[in-house]
C-alpha cells in the first residue's frame, strides 16, 4: 500500500470482516491508521460498522466518513467507547495509536484601553509557531467567549457564538470592544484553538488570549491660563473661582469637566504680598478652591510704593478626578 496515498475504506456486509481498502488520489497517512482501527475493531463487532454508530469514533473517522462514502450494513456494534482514551494530543484503540494535531497552540494576549475597539492579526494565534506550522494553519477556532459582563467578541460586526470557526485568513474580521465602565485594570481571557489544513482536519490544544484593559485614567487639567487684574492704591484684591479658572487666558479646562480642586503657589509676587487666610503665603503653599470661594486668598498692594507696577505671582491648579497639576 501507498503511504502517500489516501483511502476510501469499504466495509463489506460479512460479518466480522472489512473486505478491503480501496487506495484513491491523495491522501494523508492518518487514513491508514484509521483503517487499521477499523480492521482492528472487527475483533470487537458483531457484525460490520454503521455510519450512524461510529460517527463518536473520532474526529478522523468523522472526517473520513464524509469525504469518502462508508458503505456499512449493521446490527450491534458492541465496543466500548473507554477503548478511546484522549492523551493530550493522541488517540489510542486498543494499543493502535492515530497521531491528532502537530500544532500546539501557545497563549496569547494583548493591551487595549478600556471601551476601546481590538483588531487581531493571524500572529495574535500562530505564537510560538515554526514558518513551516504556520502555513498549515487553516483555522480558529473559539472554545470559550469573554465574559459578556467585560466585552464582546464579534466577527464582522456580529456577536461571536461559542464554537464559532474563523478562517485564518479572515482573522482580521474579528474584534473586541471592554466594556466602558472598568474601573480597574481587567484582564478578559477566552479560548482557542488552531485547525490544520489536513485532509483528516484536527484540532491543537486549548490556548488563552488575555486582553489587558487598562482602567479609565482621570487626566490632569488640559489648560490652565493666564490672569490678571488691577486694583487701586492701597485697595485689597480678594480672588474669586472664576478669576482663576473661567476668566484666565485660557480659561480653565479639564478633560472629564472635572472643577478645579488646589491652587499651588509656585513664585511670590515682588513688591506686594500674597496671602492665605490672612497668612503671608511662601512658595509650595496650597489654598483650595472651597477656600478662595470664601475669598481667603488674597493680594495686598505695597502703599509704600506710589507708582503703578506690575507684581506677577504664578501657580499651577489641580482638579479634583485626578489630584494632578497643571501650570
Amino acid at each position: 500500500m501507498d503511504f502517500g496515498t489516501a483511502a476510501k475504506v469499504v466495509v463489506g456486509s460479512t460479518a466480522k470482516a472489512v473486505a478491503k481498502a480501496k487506495v484513491y488520489g491523495t491522501l494523508d497517512l492518518r487514513a491508514l491508521y484509521l483503517f487499521n482501527i477499523i480492521t482492528d475493531m472487527q475483533n470487537f463487532c458483531e457484525l460490520n460498522l454503521a455510519y450512524s454508530q461510529a460517527r463518536w469514533l473520532s474526529k478522523f473517522a468523522r472526517d473520513i466518513q464524509n469525504k469518502y462514502d462508508y458503505i456499512c450494513q449493521y446490527k450491534k456494534l458492541d465496543i466500548d467507547k473507554k477503548l478511546f482514551i484522549n492523551n493530550k494530543q493522541t488517540w489510542k484503540l486498543n494499543g493502535i495509536s492515530v497521531p491528532g494535531s502537530s500544532l500546539v497552540a501557545s497563549d496569547s494576549g494583548q493591551i487595549g484601553a478600556i471601551g476601546a475597539t481590538l483588531s487581531f492579526t493571524s500572529a495574535d494565534f500562530t505564537v510560538g509557531l515554526t514558518a513551516s506550522e504556520i502555513l498549515t494553519v487553516a483555522d480558529v477556532r473559539i472554545t470559550a467567549l469573554p465574559n459578556p459582563s467585560l466585552g464582546t467578541l464579534q466577527y464582522n460586526g456580529i456577536d461571536l457564538v461559542q464554537g464559532q470557526i474563523i478562517l485564518i485568513g479572515n482573522i482580521n474580521l474579528l474584534t473586541f470592544e471592554s466594556v466602558d465602565t472598568l474601573t480597574l485594570v481587567t484582564d478578559i481571557i477566552f479560548k482557542f484553538q488552531l485547525g490544520d489544513n489536513e485532509l483528516l482536519k484536527t484540532y491543537s490544544n486549548m490556548a488563552t488570549y488575555t486582553v489587558t484593559v487598562n482602567a479609565s485614567v482621570n487626566l490632569p487639567p488640559s489648560a490652565v491660563g493666564d490672569g490678571s487684574q488691577t486694583t487701586g492704591y492701597g485697595v485689597t484684591i480678594v480672588y474669586s473661582v472664576a478669576d482663576l479658572t473661567s476668566s484666565l487666558t485660557p480659561p480653565y479646562a479639564d478633560p472629564e469637566g472635572d472643577s478645579a480642586e488646589n491652587l499651588r503657589v509656585l513664585s511670590l509676587p515682588v513688591t506686594g504680598t500674597l496671602k492665605i487666610d490672612g497668612v503671608d503665603a511662601i512658595i509650595n503653599d496650597i489654598v483650595s478652591f472651597t477656600d478662595i470661594g470664601l475669598g481667603k486668598l488674597t493680594y495686598v498692594p505695597d502703599n509704600a510704593t506710589l507708582t503703578g507696577y506690575a507684581d506677577p505671582w504664578d501657580f499651577e491648579i489641580s482638579d479634583e478626578g485626578s489630584s494632578t497639576y497643571t501650570s
